[in-house]
């Protein structure tokens, strides 16, 4: 605690910096004297309280830091006299309301920060003066609803974060005013539909994740044309309406995972001709529409993992011709088109693990010359075609591991110079396959008899790790 007057003499003093002590109480009229001051940082203290009038003198302040601190409450016009302040930090406090009026002298401010508290509602026209605000920060508070209109005067916000609340429903209207705003971020509340004028039209990026949306209204997001990220996963979306997507042409990231849906409308895609990254893993997808990724020629990940996909589209990924990862693990793929990788060029990453594999088609990775990666494990593959594996020189890793395998074609590894991790655990594998990688830096094949056409591995400490010199 400081002595009354400790800064009295410092007449002149911009910025004090009292953060990161112990602080539990502030003396009254301790900045009193503190008139040219511009910057004070009390966050990470212990104050519970503050003294009516602590700020009143601090006319010149711009910004005031009193983040984690345990502060319930705030005394009614506290804030009054800072009539300069463009930055206020209350995150990481235990405030459960905010007083009527609290902010209605900051008219220059433009960041507000009041995540992280206990905040159960807001009073109506609580930030009806801060026609400034740029930035507002509601997250991680006990929100269930919004007050109709309240919103409405931040003219000038681009970015509002209201996540992990527990809003169950959006006002009508709610974000109509908000005609600057880029950044709207809703994820992790309890949102059951999406009415569709609450959605402003100069958005870029709108997080909708960890909701319990069931389904998008026709034209949801028809305003939002400069959308370039759009956040869907965990939810409950069983299905996505026709042409739901199709306005959103600027947009480069969809994330789709986590949710319900058993199938892809025809051309639902179509007009997303900037997308490079699509998620739809962790869905019940059984098949995929002929042609519904032919317009993404930008897409570099697509995200397919823990769907039911029995098959693939013969050319299903033709014009992805940018694709850099390719995830097809926990699927219940039997086979592969043949030719199904041909386009895929730029391709590093290739996950095909946890399918029902019996065999792979020839040549079926020999145009994927930029490959470092290939995970073929906890599949059911009895036999390698020869020469399967000639054109990876650049893998770096590949995985075998969980299969039937119960014998390798000679020289099957050969052409892989770059090789340093080869997983081969649970086959069939016998004494009589001999094994010879130039580089192999990794063996994991605990449980196998293979013969080495290399000096014996060193450090051998009965798992399946064989560091080579």
């Amino acid at each position: 605690m400081y002595a009354n007057g400790v800064f009295d003499k410092l007449t002149q003093l911009t910025r004090l910096e009292l953060d990161y002590n112990q602080l539990k109480s502030l003396p009254r009229g301790v900045f009193d004297k503190l008139t040219q001051l511009t910057r004070l940082d009390l966050e990470q203290n212990q104050l519970k309280s503050l003294p009516s009038g602590v700020f009143d003198k601090l006319t010149q302040l711009t910004r005031l830091e009193l983040d984690y601190n345990q502060l319930k409450s705030l005394p009614r016009g506290v804030f009054d006299k800072l009539t300069q302040l463009t930055r206020l930090d209350l995150d990481q406090n235990q405030l459960k309301s905010l007083p009527r009026g609290v902010f209605d002298k900051l008219t220059k401010l433009t960041e507000l920060e009041v995540s992280h508290n206990q905040l159960q509602s807001l009073p109506s026209g609580v930030f009806d003066e801060l026609t400034q605000l740029a930035y507002l920060n509601l997250q991680q508070n006990k929100l269930q609803s919004l007050p109709n209109r309240v919103f409405d005067k931040l003219t000038k916000l681009t970015a509002l974060v209201l996540r992990n609340n527990q809003l169950k429903s959006l006002p009508s209207g709610v974000f109509d005013k908000l005609t600057r705003l880029t950044h709207l971020n809703l994820r992790t509340n309890q949102l059951k539909s999406l009415p569709v004028p609450s959605l402003v039209t100069k958005l870029t990026i709108l997080d909708l994740d960890q909701n319990q949306l069931k389904s998008l209204p026709s034209g949801v997001f028809d305003k939002l044309t400069q959308l370039t990220r759009l956040e869907l996963d965990y939810n409950q979306l069983k299905s996505l309406p026709r042409g739901v997507f199709d306005k959103l042409t600027q947009l480069t990231r969809l994330d789709l995972e986590q949710n319900q849906l058993k199938s892809l409308p025809s051309g639902v895609f179509d007009k997303l001709t900037q997308l490079t990254r699509l998620e739809l893993d962790y869905n019940q997808l059984k098949s995929l529409p002929r042609g519904v990724f032919d317009k993404l020629t930008k897409l570099t990940e697509l995200w397919l993992y823990q769907n039911q996909l029995k098959s693939l589209p013969s050319g299903v990924f033709d014009k992805l011709t940018q694709l850099t990862r390719l995830e097809l693990d926990y699927n219940q793929l039997k086979s592969l088109p043949s030719g199904v990788f041909d386009k895929l060029t730029q391709l590093t990453r290739l996950d095909l693990d946890q399918n029902q594999l019996k065999s792979l088609p020839s040549g079926v990775f020999d145009k994927l010359t930029q490959l470092t990666r290939l995970e073929l494990d906890y599949n059911q593959l009895k036999s390698l075609p020869s020469g399967v594996f000639d054109k990876l020189t650049q893998l770096t890793r590949l995985d075998l591991d969980q299969n039937q395998l119960k014998s390798l074609p000679r020289g099957v590894f050969d052409k892989l110079t770059k090789l340093t991790e080869l997983w081969l655990y649970q086959n069939q594998l016998g004494s009589s396959c001999p094994l010879s990688c130039q580089n192999l830096y990794e063996l994991h094949c605990s449980d196998q008899e293979l013969t080495y056409s290399q000096t014996a591995p060193t450090n051998y400490q009965g798992i399946a790790l064989f560091p080579w010199d």
